[in-house]
C-alpha cells in the first residue's frame, strides 16, 4: 500500500541557480566582457558596486552575483541567483567549458514541513540495505529553525542538497516553501548545460 502525500504542492521556481563557464575564443571574450559591463552596471545601479577580483590568473571584477575575469587563455563569467536564472543561456552559448552547473526546484507546502530535511535524512539511511555502506549524508540544524540536508560529498562531480528555503531566505514570497538543489561540476556540468541549451523545455 503507497502512502498519500499528506502536502498540497506547488512549485515556486525552478531553473539555473549558479553557473561557471569559461571561453577561450577571441569572440567569447568579447562576448563574456560586454555581458560582464552590462550587468555590472545594472547591478551598479542596484547598490552593488564592482570591486576588483582576481583568481588563478584571472583579473576582473565582482558585483552582487557577478563574477568577470580575464588571463592570458581567456575569460571567465560565473552568475549566481536570479543573474544565472537569466543569463545563463548568454553563458553557454559562447563558452568554451561550464565547470559548474547549479539546478533548483523550490517548492511551496502545505501545511508546512518545518523539520523535512530532518525526515529525509532519516529516509536515506532507513533505505540503506542491512550490511550496506550507507551513502555519505549529513544535517545540519541551526538555531533559527533552518534545516539543510547534504548528499555526496562536496568535491564530488554531483553534490546535492534540500533546505527550508523560508529560514533562508527570510522573504515573504518564500514562506512555506524548500528547496532542492543540484550541483554539478566537470562533465555532467558541461553535458547538462548542453542539453538544457538544446531543450525547448528549459527555463529561459
Amino acid at each position: 500500500m503507497v502512502a498519500q502525500n499528506p502536502y498540497r504542492v506547488s512549485i515556486r521556481t525552478a531553473g539555473i541557480d549558479w553557473i561557471t563557464a569559461t571561453s577561450h575564443s577571441d569572440v567569447g571574450r568579447d562576448e563574456y566582457r560586454k555581458l560582464g559591463a552590462r550587468i555590472a552596471a545594472s547591478e551598479d545601479r542596484q547598490g552593488n558596486k564592482p570591486a576588483v577580483w582576481g583568481w588563478q590568473g584571472y583579473s576582473g571584477w565582482h558585483a552582487g552575483g557577478l563574477t568577470y575575469g580575464e588571463r592570458k587563455d581567456g575569460a571567465i563569467l560565473r552568475l549566481s541567483g536570479a543573474l544565472a536564472a537569466g543569463y545563463w543561456r548568454d553563458a553557454v552559448r559562447w563558452s568554451s567549458n561550464i565547470s559548474r552547473l547549479d539546478l533548483e526546484v523550490t517548492v511551496h507546502l502545505s501545511p508546512f514541513p518545518r523539520h523535512l530535511g530532518t525526515v529525509g535524512y532519516r529516509s536515506v539511511l532507513a533505505a540503506v540495505p542491512e550490511g550496506a555502506e550507507p551513502p555519505n549524508a549529513s544535517l545540519h540544524v541551526s538555531t533559527d529553525g533552518g534545516e539543510t540536508l547534504y548528499l555526496g560529498r562536496r568535491a564530488s562531480d554531483k553534490y546535492s542538497r534540500l533546505y527550508n528555503k523560508a529560514v533562508e531566505s527570510k522573504e515573504p514570497a518564500f514562506r512555506g516553501c524548500w528547496r532542492y538543489e543540484l550541483e554539478l561540476k566537470g562533465l555532467p556540468a558541461k553535458t547538462t548545460a548542453d542539453r538544457l541549451m538544446a531543450s525547448t523545455d528549459a527555463a529561459p
